[in-house]
């Protein structure tokens, strides 16, 4: 037996490693970086979990979801290997006391969000460990070409630099071969020292069975009555839609739920734990349900509506079957939402006057200091938020900015015992601080807003962080209730000299027009995946670089009729100009939109119906021709509006 496999059964009682995994662990315990792309359920975790164990220092992984980190911190601890998180749901009590058993060396392993690298305090307390690896928990998120790319994932090359990181390992289980090449070269990881295993799971049945709109309500009735004893998730686009599929199907005597991300967190952890028991047999979701949950005999998995992407649907459908057992992934979807999904594309692309404002709000900063409030900044330049982080982290890869530091702008606090009370257990400094805070900050009602300044001006002890820690302090002992609001992020400016920052609208407007056309192609991809010829489980293979030695799986849709999905021909409808006058709309849109500027784009988002930021904060949804051309594929739209506006100018 290897060295490695000893190890393995001392650790975690197996005695032989599953595909992958023990190439991946030597590369790590070599001291090299490495990949690891297996399919859903297939053993990721273990892959940073036993070199934990025998590298020298502590290991950091990065995991975007908290559901993720609880089941694998229940795993380590189980198998006595320590293991820590430090996220926002802790106490400070809690969270010092953690950080003295890192400093101490208590733990192996301790987890956290990526956000928690742009905390000042986490920064710095970092910097004191010793390191031994980083992990990234679904590293695609780091490719701008990933599905689910995420702005913060993508400055962590710059992380593992800062801290120190010898190494680091890269944990995804979709990626196709440009997505995996772009998070190599990041990290300047050979692709050698990836891990590949096959994505094809042979007891996963592949079905396209599209039905109209009218008719596929009762198809799922119908099918799921048929199965009425095994566990299935019925994915849906919208949050509006689990309720009402859910609602329809408890009236056809299906025992469903609804879930979705607009749910509490306690709501959400209530369902889940009821679906893995078995007293919920069936859960309508939208694509918010799945990560985190390991529930080994979901029989089917049903796309009701269309999946965003060909990655996302292979990860839904790999929720299926993890016990082995041959499970059902139908797709019963028509063309029908097609238009919804690209206008989430759309609408996450900032007009190009957009960008321009955002730049002219870093031009106006003053002492190469830049201290937006997201929010504000996000309905100022209609720029949603993500892609507006996309942008800034963009900004920070170009060298023009660097985060400084961040803080909210308003701490409100109500005392619930009386003053004299609090300050009665307190050192004669603190006691003399703590009274000049609600000395010399404005009350209403029962809640006081600090004045931080006022404070500073009257009690020259009384510094910000002094006062901050004293309110945490306080809202810790129950004696009083803290709200903090209106997050700043401070950004160091590193403009050269003689360069004006807004020249560079238009090459950050091709980027973000260059994103969109990406992912308006992986649409294009997923319906050609759909309704094209060949062997559904064979053409996603490829898709995901897998090269097989078989051409029919024997078992999926086209592989038993031999001919693709016939798709329902979506209904006609009467071209825009046509049913539309544009002078019309265009007057009745001025009288609505509060904006001198009316470029193409802002106009068709507008009456495409996207839930832009100005225009939900200024409640027009249902007035002035918001959203009157939202059934219009949206390239049909801007090129309407495009034409109208031209022929207006001329």
């Amino acid at each position: 037996m290897s060295e490695l496999k000893q190890h393995l059964q001392a650790h975690f009682g197996f005695d032989t490693f599953r595909g992958g995994q023990e190439k991946v662990i030597q590369t790590l315990v070599d001291s090299e970086s490495a990949g690891a792309i297996f399919p859903t359920g297939s053993g990721k975790s273990l892959c940073y979990q036993l070199p934990a164990v025998l590298l020298p220092h502590l290991t950091v992984v990065v995991s975007p979801l908290l559901a993720l980190i609880q089941d694998q911190l229940k795993f380590l601890n189980k198998n006595n290997i320590p293991a820590c998180r430090i996220d926002s749901t802790l106490k400070p009590k809690e969270a010092k006391k953690i950080q003295e058993d890192l400093r101490a060396g208590k733990y192996k392993v301790l987890f956290i969000a990526v956000e928690r690298f742009k905390n000042e305090r986490f920064r710095q307390f970092l910097h004191e460990l010793q390191l031994s690896l980083l992990v990234i928990d679904e590293a695609h998120c780091i490719s701008e070409w990933g599905h689910n790319f995420r702005p913060d994932y993508m400055k962590i090359p710059q992380y593992m630099k800062d801290f120190g990181f010898p190494q680091v390992l890269l944990l995804t289980a979709t990626a196709p071969p440009r997505v995996y090449e772009d998070m190599a070269a990041k990290f300047n990881i050979p692709l050698d020292n990836f891990s590949i295993t096959g994505f094809h799971r042979p007891n996963l049945i592949l079905k396209v069975e599209p039905h109209e709109e009218e008719e596929r309500q009762a198809k799922l009735i119908e099918y799921l009555k048929d199965h009425d004893q095994d566990s299935a998730v019925v994915y849906v686009t919208l949050q509006k839609d689990t309720e009402r599929l859910s609602y329809y199907l408890k009236e056809a005597g299906i025992n469903s739920t609804a879930f979705h991300g607009g749910m509490l967190n306690d709501q959400r952890k209530d369902i889940q734990q009821k679906f893995m028991t078995g007293e919920i047999t069936v859960i309508v979701a939208t694509i918010a349900f799945g990560m985190g949950i390991d529930k080994s005999d979901i029989r089917h998995v049903i796309h009701y509506h269309l999946p965003k992407s060909i990655e996302n649907y292979s990860q839904e459908i790999g929720r299926a079957g993890r016990d082995g057992k041959d499970a059902q992934c139908i797709m019963m979807a028509d063309a029908t939402q097609l238009p919804v999904l690209e206008n989430f594309v759309y609408g996450d692309t900032p007009d190009k006057e957009s960008v321009a404002r955002v730049l002219r709000s870093i031009k106006r900063a003053e002492n190469n200091l830049w201290e937006p409030q997201v929010y504000d900044l996000s309905f100022n330049a209609n720029f949603k938020q993500t892609p507006l982080r996309t942008f800034l982290v963009y900004l920070e890869n170009e060298g023009l900015l660097t985060p400084s530091h961040s803080y909210y702008a308003e701490y409100k606090a109500n005392p619930v015992i009386l003053m004299e009370r609090i300050t009665r257990p307190m050192d004669a400094e603190k006691k003399a601080l703590t009274e000049a805070i609600f000395k010399y900050s404005p009350k209403a009602r029962m809640w006081y807003t600090i004045d931080f300044e006022k404070i500073k001006q009257n009690f020259p002890a009384g510094d910000r962080f002094k006062i901050i820690e004293i309110l945490e302090e306080l809202e810790e002992q129950n004696v009083m209730k803290l709200e903090a609001k209106k997050l700043k992020e401070a950004y160091n400016l590193h403009i050269p000299e003689g360069v004006d920052i807004e020249d560079f609208t238009d090459k950050y407007d091709q980027m973000f027009q260059e994103r969109e056309a990406t992912e308006i192609q992986r649409l294009r991809d997923l319906m050609a995946f759909f309704q094209g010829e060949g062997c559904l489980s064979k053409k996603l293979s490829a898709y995901f670089g897998e090269e097989t030695d078989w051409d029919e799986c024997g078992k999926c849709s086209y592989c038993e009729t031999k001919k693709a999905a016939d798709f329902p021909a979506l209904a006609e409808i009467t071209p825009i100009d046509e049913a539309f006058n544009f002078e019309e709309v265009y007057n009745k849109s001025l009288k609505t939109l509060d904006e001198k500027h009316i470029t193409p784009r802002y106009l068709a988002t507008f009456l495409a119906g996207m839930a832009m930021p100005k225009f939900s904060r200024m409640r027009k949804k249902k007035d002035g021709g918001f959203g009157v051309l939202a059934d219009y594929p949206f390239a049909e739209v801007i090129a309407w509006v495009g034409s109208g506006l031209e022929n207006r100018a001329s």
